[in-house]
Parts: C-alpha cells; structure tokens; sequence
C-alpha cells in the first residue's frame, strides 16, 4: 500500500517503534539457538512496511545458520548479520523474522542489536527512516560440556566415563576384550583430527584430559592368535 492510503493509525506521527529479542538463553554446545526478533509501536500504530536491522555476535561461540530467510534479505557473517525487508505490510507484536545460530564453544556471548530501522514505507534503509527503540539484547550462556562417542569392533565393549565432559576434565575408557580377543589399538582424536594422549593403569582401564570439542574414541580388537607384530598400545 502506498503511504496515503494507510488508515490514520497507522500513519500516527507520535510514538516509537521498538524491537525486542529474548532476554536470556542457556544451551549446550551443539545446540540450535532461535531468537525472535519482535517489533511493537508504543502507540497503537498496528503495522509497518519495512526494517533495515543488523546484531553483532561472536563467533568464536556462535555460528550464524539463518544465512537466507524467505522473503528477506540476509547478508553478513563472521560476527555480524543484517536483514532487510520491505514490500509487505506487516502486523506489530509478532516476530518479524528467527535468526538461528549452533552454540559451537562453551562461554558468555551477547547477541547484540546495533542498527534497527521501521518504516511504514517501503524504504526503511533510506535516511529518513525512524530509528526503532532497542529494548535489550541478548545474552546466550553455552554449557561446555562436549560429546564422547565410542567406535569399537566386535572382539570387545567399550565404555566411557562421563559421556560428555568439559574442557580440562578427565574422562576414563574401560576396555574390555571378550574371551580369546585382546585390543589391537585404542586411540583418541581431537575435533582437529590430532591425536589425544592415552594414559593406562594396566588394567584395562585408560584415561585422557579431554580437549576442546567433541572426541571420538575408536578401539579395535584382534583374536589372540594374531601376530604379536600387532601394537597393543593405545594412540
């Protein structure tokens, strides 16, 4: 609609547009984390036409996946999003759009809204369009808790202790080989690929101090009879 044909309501000259996002999140690391960002009017206005906004986050905790949304324009990265929209009459009090993030290291993050235009015309990028109040940013807390995950052939079982561990804590590996079988190799990797160091007690019982990220822990096992060349030692 063009802007003198909207309902006198709307066109109301007094009052400020406002955004708002949730005021605080907890998740664990691989999480999805959505944020709502909602627009209101602190007097009656009861729709708008576009928005110019744009968040500054960290990305060393937060990985930006609403990368396209339909119907609007989505560009940054590395710390910074904006999204643009215009064309369409929207409703205020309903969230305008859901920027989506994957929580990939433990720590305190804000999710922080540094530009936020609302226009009633179509063009709320243009100068003249009116700063929107920005009622709070968000702050995201990530458990640091990473996942262990355990590969290990048929000749044996597997176990580990704690499932998920953070970063500096120790986690243990209980092997156990059934009859006629011994492990061949146990080693563990970092989520770089690099190997972990193993400590063992002799007793089929092996400990490591876990890294950041989440680790796979593969074991193999081999039938007593094979070739004492094969390495019995983890990796």
């Amino acid at each position: 609609l063009l802007a003198g044909m909207l309902p006198m309501s709307v066109l109301a000259d007094t009052g400020n547009f406002t955004i708002s996002m949730p005021t605080d999140l907890e998740a664990k690391i691989g999480d999805t984390i959505s944020v709502p960002v909602v627009v209101k009017h602190t007097a009656g206005v009861n729709q708008y036409n576009s928005f110019d906004m744009s968040f500054t986050y960290d990305p060393s905790v937060l990985e930006l996946t609403s990368t396209a949304i339909a119907g609007l324009s989505v560009t940054g990265g590395n710390g910074m999003v904006r999204v643009l929209g215009y064309g369409s009459d929207r409703p205020v009090g309903k969230a305008v759009f859901i920027l989506t993030f994957k929580a990939v290291k433990s720590g305190e993050t804000t999710i922080k809204s540094v530009k936020a235009k609302v226009g009633i015309k179509q063009t709320a990028q243009d100068e003249d369009a009116s700063d929107a109040v920005v009622l709070n940013d968000l702050v995201v807390k990530i458990c640091g808790k990473y996942k262990i995950t355990v590969d290990a052939n048929s000749g044996g079982t597997v176990s580990v202790s704690p499932a998920e561990a953070a970063e500096g804590e120790k986690v243990e590996i209980k092997v156990t080989p059934k009859s006629g079988y011994r492990m061949k190799t146990l080693t563990v990797t970092d989520a770089k690929g690099n190997n972990v160091s193993v400590s063992t007690d002799n007793n089929g019982k092996y400990s490591f101090v876990m890294p950041e990220g989440n680790v796979p822990v593969k074991v193999t096992f081999t039938a007593k009879s094979t070739a004492s060349s094969d390495n019995s030692n983890p990796k």
